[in-house]
């Protein structure tokens, strides 16, 4: 898992959400753990909505790192999934997809085409780059 400063705001087996107050990042980390079954991932989703729903997130940048789970692409998998990074990512004022493979910067680029609010996002494989992209800006 990526080693990240800040606070843990929920934590299971499939994601971990932590926020970076001090620069203005929520990292949403998937976990190597594989979701077994549409059902898992629903209560997953639903566990980590009521998390978010405690938190101010005006002004906060968003990075998803996508880099520790094997990657899935089974339709209804991706139904689901497309349909939650809608509704979330369009809560942040800016935002970054972290990827580890080609593959992953594949699937991302297919999801962005699928989804309007991913097309403003940037993909990278590159941890200070999505930090840069997905931190508060500072006052000059």
């Amino acid at each position: 898992m990526t080693s990240v400063d800040g606070q843990t705001i929920f934590a299971n087996a499939f994601t971990v959400l932590t926020l970076d107050r001090a620069l203005g990042i929520l990292w949403m980390i998937r976990t190597r753990e594989p979701l077994p079954s549409l059902a898992v991932l629903r209560a997953d989703i639903a566990e980590m909505e009521a998390a978010l729903e405690r938190l101010d997130l005006k002004g906060l940048g968003l990075i998803i790192d996508t880099r520790a789970p094997v990657g899935r692409n089974d339709p209804e998998f991706e139904g689901v999934i497309l349909g939650v990074m809608e509704a979330l990512v369009g809560r942040f004022a800016r935002g970054v997809i972290l990827i580890r493979t080609a593959v992953g910067r594949l699937q991302a680029s297919r999801f962005a085409r699928e989804v309007p609010a991913w097309r403003a996002l940037p993909v990278t494989d590159d941890v200070d780059e999505a930090i840069r992209v997905a931190r508060r800006p500072t006052s000059s």
